[in-house]
Formats: C-alpha cells, sequence, structure tokens
C-alpha cells in the first residue's frame, strides 16, 4: 500500500486504498467507509455501488465507534442473516448476495470498514479475509500516517513561521505536540526526525519505548538507531533510507527487526519523507515508526499453518511429520529445533533435532547420546515431561550451561551461543509422550509468552503425530508384508473369479486346493464334512508329480471331528491353527463349518507363515467358504425345484387321465337326450372338469414360469378380433352376475405380436377376477390403448376395492382377496404371461370404488406372418368321416371312452392297451390317425411315434400325442419324437373331432 500512503490527499489514499484492495483481491465491487466526526460511517470510496444503495446504506455498521478490538463479519448469503433482514430489498436490486465487512483498526482505534461485495452466495476463504484484513492494517496505518505528515507539516510550517508568530507559535506547537504525543501513544506509534545537515536524531518518548529505552536516553545519533537495528535487517534498512535521499517525491516505507537491551526482538512498520530546501536537496527526513510486531506473529503463525498443513497433507508417516516441522520452525521460528520422546522403559530420547549446520546437529545429537536431558533441573525438558507444564526460558545463563556436559564438551556448547528457549510438553489423549525444545542462538530472539503459546500449538501437532508413531510402524511392518503377499493377493481375487462359477460344492473344494498353489502354499488339501464325517477333495502341490502320492498319504490318514489336532480339530472348534510351516483354516459360511482348507510349506522350501499369511488364509477360506455354500444352496434349490417340478408333473398326469374319462363321457352324454335335471347335472360335471383341469395347467405354467421357460408362441393379432373373441367366452359369465360390459378400444389399434392364447388366458383371469369381486348387475369396462410403442390394455370394475397394505401382493402365488375363493394362482399366471411378452402388469385399486388392472405388451415389428396350421381347429368345418384312426392308451377306461366318441363322430376306430399290440394292430389296421398316450407299458408313446415312422405304408400318417404331460419340454419331445401333435388330458369332445376333420394340432 505504498502507493496509499503516499497520496497526496485523504481522498487519495481511499481512491488508492479502494484500488488496492479490488486488484488484491479480483472483485468488482468494494467500497471504503469511514466514522465521521458524528462517529457516523460514511462511504469515501466505493466501485459498482449505485446511489440509491449507499443512501439506504449509509450509516450502517456492525461496530460502535467505541469498538476496540473488531474482527471480520462474513455473511455467505444475505437471505440467510436475520439481522440483515431491513436491507434485503436493496441487497437485492443490487444483485448482492454476499458480504464481508472487514474492520479499519490502527491499534484499539476503529477507524471505517472495508466492504467486499459478491453478486453470488459467496463463502469467503481465510486466505481472501486475510488479504483483505493485511490491506486494510496498511490503509489503517496509512491514513494515521496522513494524518502524522499533516501534523508534522503544521509543525514544520510553525517553524517557518516562528520569526513572524513566534507567540502564537509556541503556543500552537505546543497543542499540536500534545494532540500528536497522545495519537502516537494510543497507536503504539512514535515519531521521529533526522537533520540530515547536523546528523542529529530526534525521537519521540513513545518510539524510545518502543525500542526500549526510557524516554529521554536516546543518544540522538543515527548510528545509535543503526545499532539496534536486527543485524540481518541493517544493510536493507539502509538500502531504504539511500534510496529515499536519492528519489525525495516517493516516500519512505520498509518494515524491519529491532533488538532491544533486554535481547526482545520487535517488528517496526516504519513510513516517513524527505523534506528538501529550495534548490532540491535533502534537509530533513521525518515518520512514523509502528510496533507491529503482533501483526508480523500473525502472519508468521498463519504461514506456518498454511505450511504444516501442506506438509500435513504430504504423508502419512509421524516421523517424516515431524522432521517436516523441524524443518519449518527452523530458522522461522528458533535456531533450534529438539524433539523427544518417551520410551517403553521411562527414558526421554531425542528423535528429531534440526539445525540449519550440520555439524551442530551431529554435535547435539552426541550431547543428548552422552548426557539426557536431566530431570532435577527445574527448566529441562524431562522436568517439563514429569510435571506436563511448559517452561520459558527468556535467557539461558552460563549457570544454566554449567554442569550440563564435561569438561571435553563445554567449550562447544558454549560456542553454539543458546541464547533462549522453551521446553512444551507433548501430550496427546491425556498423556505426556515427550517434549518439544524450541532454542534461539544465532539469532539472539528473546522468547516471550506470545511465543510459548504458539510453541504449545506446534507442540500439540507434533504430539499427534508422535502418538500415531507406533500405529505407522505397525501399518509399514503390514505394508512390507503386503509387498511380499501382494502375488498372494491377486491369486486371492483370482480363486474367488475361478470357483465362482463352480455349481458343485465338492467341485468347488477341488478348484479351491488347485487355484491355492503356489500362490498360498507349496501344497494345499481341502476337506469337506457332512453330518461329521470328514471327506477329503481337493489336493495340489508345485510338483504336480507328487499330486498322486499327496492324495493317497491323505487317504491313509482318516481325519475325524474328534481328532485333538489337525484339520478334525479345526473343524469341530471353528478356529484356524497355524505353525510356521502349516496353516489349517475352517471353511465357514453363514453360521456352518463346511470343512477345512490345510496350506503347508514342503521341508526343501524357504516358505514361513507368519500373522500376515493367516489372515490372508483367513480371508481366503471366508471368500471360498461362502462360495462353496453358494454352490451347496444352489445345488439343493435346483434339486428342490426339480423335485417340485417332478411331483407336480406326476400329480398333473395321474389327474388328466380320470379327467380325460370324466370329459369324454360327459361329451357322450351330452350328445344323448337327456332330461332337464340330467341336463343340469351333466353341465355341472363339464364345468367341474374343466376348472379341474385349468387348475391343472395353472399349477405346471406356475411352475414352467418359475423356471423361465414359459414358452410364447408369437403371432400377428388383430385386437378388436381377440377382444371380440374374449366378450363370446364370457358372455355366459356376464348373464350369470347380469354385469354390463363397456368396451373402449382406440379406433385405430396396430395388430400386435403376442401368443393369441396365453393373452386369451390373462384376459380371461382379469375379467374372471373383475366379475367375482365386481358387484351383482355392476359394470366392467375393457379399453386398450396406444401409447408410443406398446398397447395398453386394462380391466375395470365397480367392486368393493383392494386395500392398499395388500396391493403389492397381488400378483403373487396363492393371494386371494380377503381369502376368498380360488387357488390364487390366476394373477400371478398373468404376471408371467405378460413380462415373457416383454410388458409390465399393474393394478390401482380404491376401497369402494374399484380396482383397475392394465398391462402393457411392446409394439414388436411386424413380420409377415401367415397362418401356418398351428392354431386352434376350426370346429365349424364341415364334418368328415369314415376315418382309421387308432386309439393308444393303457388306461382301459380312458381308452374305452374315446371309442365310443369317436365311433359318434362316424369313424372307423380300433384300440391297443400298450406299445406292443399298438405297433401290432397298426400293421393290420394301416390308420390314417393315430391318438396316442407316451406312457406306455413295454415300448412308450415316443418310442412307437419313430418306428411307425420309418413304416413305408405310415407315410403321411398323422400323430397326436394326447398325454397328461404338459410341461414345455414334454412337448418338444414328443415333436422330436416324430408326433405332429401334442395336446394335453383331458380333451375336449369338440377339439377331438376338429383335430380328426382336419388333422391340425390346437396349441394347448
Amino acid at each position: 500500500m505504498a502507493h496509499a500512503a503516499s497520496a497526496g490527499s485523504l481522498q487519495a489514499v481511499y481512491d488508492a486504498a479502494l484500488r488496492g484492495v479490488q486488484e488484491a483481491l479480483n472483485v468488482e465491487r468494494a467500497s471504503l467507509l469511514v466514522f465521521d466526526a458524528s462517529g457516523t460511517m460514511r462511504f469515501v470510496a466505493w466501485s459498482g455501488l449505485s446511489d440509491a444503495y449507499r443512501t439506504a446504506v449509509d450509516g450502517h455498521s456492525p461496530w460502535s465507534v467505541d469498538e476496540t478490538a473488531a474482527t471480520s463479519i462474513l455473511v455467505p448469503d444475505v437471505e440467510q442473516d436475520t439481522s440483515l433482514a431491513e436491507y434485503l430489498p436493496i441487497f437485492r436490486r443490487e444483485s448482492i448476495q454476499g458480504l464481508a465487512f472487514v474492520p479499519l483498526q490502527f491499534g484499539k482505534r476503529l477507524l471505517g470498514k472495508f466492504m467486499l461485495y459478491s453478486r453470488e452466495p459467496h463463502a469467503f476463504s481465510d486466505e481472501e479475509i486475510a488479504t483483505a484484513e493485511q490491506i486494510a492494517d496498511h490503509v489503517a496505518s496509512a491514513l494515521e500516517h496522513h494524518r502524522m505528515a499533516v501534523a508534522l507539516e503544521s509543525r514544520l510550517d510553525a517553524e517557518r513561521d516562528l520569526r513572524e508568530h513566534a507567540e502564537q507559535e509556541a503556543a500552537l506547537r505546543e497543542r499540536n505536540e500534545r494532540r500528536l504525543s497522545l495519537a502516537l501513544a494510543a497507536g503504539r506509534m512514535g515519531a521521529w526526525d533526522w537533520d540530515i545537515g547536523t546528523g542529529t536524531v530526534t525521537w519521540s518518548s513513545e518510539l524510545e519505548r518502543i525500542h526500549g529505552l526510557e524516554p529521554g536516553t536516546f543518544d540522538g545519533t543515527l548510528e545509535g538507531y543503526r545499532r539496534d537495528v536486527h543485524p540481518a535487517d541493517v544493510d536493507r534498512v539502509a538500502t531504504g533510507i539511500a534510496r529515499a535521499l536519492e528519489t525525495p517525491n516517493v516516500s519512505y516505507d520498509i518494515e524491519y527487526r529491532i533488538v532491544r537491551p533486554d535481547g526482545a526482538v520487535r517488528w517496526l512498520s516504519a513510513s516517513g519523507r524527505v523534506i528538501v530546501d529550495g534548490s532540491g536537496h535533502p534537509r530533513r527526513m521525518v515518520g512514523i515508526c509502528r510496533d507491529v510486531t503482533e501483526r508480523k506473529r500473525a502472519e508468521e503463525a498463519r504461514a506456518f499453518v498454511d505450511n504444516a498443513s501442506r506438509v500435513l497433507a504430504t504423508t502419512l508417516a509421524p516421523e517424516t511429520i515431524i522432521s517436516n516441522l523441524s524443518r519449518l520452525v527452523v530458522p522461522s521460528l528458533a535456531d533450534w529445533c529438539i524433539v523427544q520422546v518417551t520410551d517403553a522403559e521411562g527414558t526421554l530420547r531425542p528423535v528429531e533435532i534440526t539445525h540449519q549446520d550440520r555439524r551442530q546437529t551431529a554435535l547435539m545429537s552426541e550431547i543428548f547420546r552422552r548426557w539426557p536431558s536431566p530431570p532435577h533441573r527445574p527448566d529441562s525438558a524431562a522436568a517439563v515431561v514429569k510435571s506436563g507444564w511448559p517452561r520459558l526460558i527468556p535467557r539461558i545463563t552460563d549457570d544454566m550451561l554449567k554442569g550440563r556436559v564435561d569438561a571435553s564438551f563445554a567449550r562447544a556448547l558454549q560456542e553454539m551461543r543458546l541464547h533462549s528457549a522453551m521446553n512444551v510438553p507433548l501430550q496427546a489423549r491425556g498423556r505426556t509422550l515427550g517434549a518439544l525444545t524450541l532454542i534461539s542462538a544465532q539469532s539472539e530472539r528473546v522468547y516471550d509468552e506470545a511465543d510459548l503459546r504458539f510453541a504449545e500449538e506446534i507442540a500439540s501437532w507434533a504430539a499427534i503425530a508422535i502418538d500415531n508413531a507406533q500405529l505407522y510402524r505397525d501399518a509399514e511392518e503390514a505394508r512390507l508384508a503386503a509387498e511380499t503377499a501382494r502375488s498372494q493377493l491377486e491369486a486371492l481375487s483370482s480363486v474367488s473369479n475361478q470357483i465362482a462359477f463352480a455349481l458343485d460344492p465338492d467341485e468347488a473344494l477341488r478348484q479351491l486346493a488347485a487355484c491355492a498353489v503356489p500362490a498360498f502354499a507349496d501344497y494345499c488339501v481341502t476337506y469337506a464334512v457332512d453330518e461329521g464325517v470328514v471327506r477329503p477333495l481337493g489336493f495340489a502341490h508345485r510338483d504336480p508329480g507328487k499330486v498322486p502320492l499327496l492324495a493317497l498319504r491323505i487317504h491313509s490318514d482318516r481325519v475325524s471331528v474328534d481328532d485333538p489336532k489337525g484339520p478334525g480339530m479345526v473343524i469341530r472348534l471353528g478356529e484356524p491353527h497355524m505353525q510356521t510351516d502349516r496353516m489349517v483354516v475352517p471353511l465357514k459360511a453363514r453360521g456352518r463349518t463346511l470343512g477345512a482348507i490345510v496350506l503347508a510349506a514342503t521341508d526343501d522350501s524357504n516358505r514361513q507363515f507368519g500373522e500376515v499369511d493367516l489372515t490372508i488364509a483367513i480371508e481366503l477360506a471366508n471368500r471360498a467358504a461362502l462360495l462353496v455354500d453358494n454352490a451347496r444352496l444352489y445345488a439343493e434349490a435346483r434339486t428342490a425345484v426339480r423335485a417340485r417340478d417332478e411331483m407336480v408333473a406326476f400329480v398333473s398326469h395321474d389327474l388328466r387321465n380320470p379327467l380325460e374319462s370324466i370329459s369324454v363321457a360327459t361329451a357322450l352324454l351330452q350328445r344323448e337326450p337327456q332330461t332337464a335335471e340330467n341336463t343340469d347335472n351333466i353341465a355341472s360335471i363339464a364345468h367341474a372338469s374343466t376348472e379341474m383341469q385349468r387348475l391343472v395347467q395353472d399349477l405346471l405354467d406356475v411352475s414352467t414360469i418359475d423356471e423361465g421357460r414359459l414358452f410364447i408362441n408369437q403371432e400377428q393379432v388383430d385386437l378388436p378380433e381377440l377382444i371380440s373373441e374374449l366378450h363370446t367366452i364370457v358372455s355366459p359369465q356376464l348373464k350369470a352376475k347380469r354385469a354390463r360390459v363397456e368396451m373402449r378400444l382406440d379406433p385405430d389399434l396396430p395388430a400386435v405380436m403376442l401368443d393369441r392364447h396365453r393373452i386369451l388366458q390373462v384376459l380371461l383371469n382379469l375379467i374372471g377376477n373383475a366379475l367375482k369381486f365386481g358387484t351383482h348387475g355392476g359394470l366392467v369396462t375393457l379399453g386398450a390403448e396406444r401409447q408410443e410403442d406398446a398397447i395398453r390394455i386394462w380391466v375395470e370394475d365397480t367392486g368393493d376395492g383392494i386395500r392398499f397394505e395388500e396391493l403389492p401382493r397381488v400378483f403373487d402365488r396363492f393371494w386371494r382377496a380377503g381369502h376368498g375363493a380360488g387357488a390364487g394362482l390366476g394373477l400371478a399366471l398373468a404376471k408371467g404371461i405378460v413380462e415373457a411378452h416383454g410388458g409390465q402388469i399393474g393394478v390401482t385399486s380404491q376401497l369402494g370404488v374399484g380396482s383397475t388392472f392394465s398391462f402393457t405388451l411392446p409394439l414388436h415389428p411386424m413380420a409377415d406372418v401367415s397362418p401356418d396350421g398351428a392354431g386352434s381347429p376350426n370346429p365349424r368345418q364341415q364334418p368328415i368321416r369314415g376315418l382309421r384312426v387308432l386309439l393308444v392308451d393303457d388306461d382301459r377306461v380312458v381308452a374305452q371312452s374315446l371309442v365310443r366318441l369317436v365311433r359318434s363322430f362316424g369313424h372307423d376306430v380300433r384300440v391297443a392297451f400298450s406299445g406292443e399290440e399298438a405297433l401290432e394292430v397298426a400293421g393290420e389296421f394301416q390308420p390314417q390317425i393315430v391318438l396316442m398316450d407316451v406312457s406306455l407299458p413295454g415300448l412308450s408313446g415316443y418310442d412307437i411315434a419313430r418306428t411307425l415312422r420309418s413304416r413305408p405304408w405310415a407315410e403321411g400318417i398323422s400323430l397326436v400325442a394326447m398325454t397328461g404331460w404338459a410341461r414345455e419340454a414334454d412337448r418338444h419331445r414328443a415333436l422330436e419324437a416324430g408326433f405332429d401333435r401334442h395336446v394335453t388330458k383331458p380333451v375336449d369332445a369338440d377339439v377331438i373331432e376338429a383335430l380328426l376333420n382336419t388333422s391340425v394340432m390346437p396349441h394347448i
């Protein structure tokens, strides 16, 4: 701020200060305000602010004029600060979101403030505020300097007028000097006046006190002044004075150190100007000096903290942190930095001794090695560690050093010129770990209480680092061990990847042994335990040729869970066991011990196991055990699923034969005249048979969906036609419930690729539910609309609705609304069918209003699709008579019922009850159509189909598998064996007639 200090007027000072803060902080808008004579804060300089804004906030100040210790106030977001609520409207108009109030404080006197403005919310950083505060200090100093210069100029003017106005001058001078003295004293400043011609230097009494002198004791010479300047700053001060004399129009501004008579080092900020005579030659040099020691210390502290923060961020090693901190301390804060810690025996020993001269460092290290810190000396580091209290030693005297070392080192110790010292305890988490010693020597710095407080902060950081030293050493040991075990860790990941896909637990254990060698051991054996029986499974050796011998030896040594040692003991106890050449670790997962893994070293190997190896082995065992257990659970799950599917298939098959008999018998009865009562009874039997057939098919479909094997036979379908067919099917149910159906179909619905039968199944389920749970005589709405790349179909009813908490369970298997009738499979099947089409299904409901079920079907790209005969047969086709039909079924009741039914259609029928009989009858009868069960005694239906396909006479024969096996796999098996069609029992009479008429298999 030299340009501010040298400004020719107060306004020039203000403007220069404002520019300085804007340039330093790169801010667009700022202002400077000072207290006027009435104590009101007024704008004196600004940038980027409107007149309206300045008028609105003029006079506002967060501090009173009497404030002696104002600090910066930061407002990151004015919208969040309630104290500024009354100014929010003007802030908004002015686009001000963030504020900073930076005080202009000179000593204890508040002169004004800097204001920093941001258009956006802004959290001012410590660096920004520190910069602003530093500029504020310079501005405050400049303002005072300007006032002092005015006062001094007045003083000089008074001297020039002395000849004419002696009496007035004397009075005026006395008043000015009194005021100046008061101002200098208040601001810890002193005035100086150097008469260049005579060499006389005049100091105010305040300046003498700053130099540590009694008023009136300064010898008044430039040499006396130079003696006080710190040796390191003498040349710089002399250069500054010479430059000022050479360029009188440039102000003299410099900061330097002095050494007071008591040895204390103080920082001064000097500002002055050269006064020239009429010919332009320097005549006098006048100015002021201000004690800025506290500010310089604060700056040093901030710089130290910044540097220390960077040091702490560059390493995690405590010893390195201590070493780096010591190098920061030396020489900025001390000439010597010594860190000592207490070892396990309680002895205080140095861990860091830092000095700029390495020879001096080696000498001090030798002194401490020979003569540790004496605890009996009250100012020693050992005494500080014992008491836990810091000690300040302003001056190190010869008496203090006497007896510290023997005669051979006494002279060397004296030549170190130890001057002042501080011993501070290193304390962390309530424990004293050691001591930090800071010593000044050649710098002759004298420490005071402020230095001691800062040293305590440094000691706190060092203590934390030392306290973590043991943790760091442990981490270093772990790091070194980890480097040697890097291949093991890589292999650990590889093992997990290799055995992750093993679906058999025994195979997983075999792979585990192979993967463990040679990364983790020279040879490896894995064991499994099942119901207390231990089985060795995996064997691996770094020499593959020795694996058979290893397996032979392991198999010959039977392992039992009752063994007092070895794998059996480890499996029994569930705890690992380690020796230097062998580790046995249990394989545990989900609370069970599945087995054990043995990792061993051969006699000719240098491998020795330690704690790190055991840790890795345990991690390997844990990962492997989880994967092995996953394989076990998967195998068990697959077994359970297969058992369930087989049970469902067998039950389905066994139910379909009696259902076939019932269905055929019912069809025959319906073809004959009956009484009204018999007609109702036969209809009930037919309905029950159909429901039973549907339930059996639903069970099979659920099993197929669970396995992800639901077959979808997609074809191009016209939705309005499909919905019309649906309406025809459900018309009897609608009449029974006296319900109305409202259709809401988009007029231009595109054709959709879907499985006609399956989507009809979904819609029948949804319509059935709407009628079952809707009100008698209610309304059912069926709609369809296009939504971008999908078709949305919905069914809406006016029933009681579904409770909100039950909605997430609606599509679960066996869920029933209100525990009502039905098996609870319909909606689960609907969900599986829709998702198999790539769509989604959902429900919304409101109690007392009704429910809406909707699903989407994606619009797949259309391909030319023509009927291939795979659709349902047309029962309305002109009936055919006189076909030769062979019926094959080992269930005589079913077979005889079918014979009567087929004959009623006008066909020639033969029957066989076994595979061998079927081939014999077929050879004689040469049927045109064979309706055959596949589960036959002796030759199966599949065998018969393959045989018939090989007979020349059977060319063009139609083979239809009529079976209780209804899974998709059963259908594929039938087609592969040579069947043309696969139909599932029971088969409706209409379907059988259609098969005979068209020789086309419906997809059922």
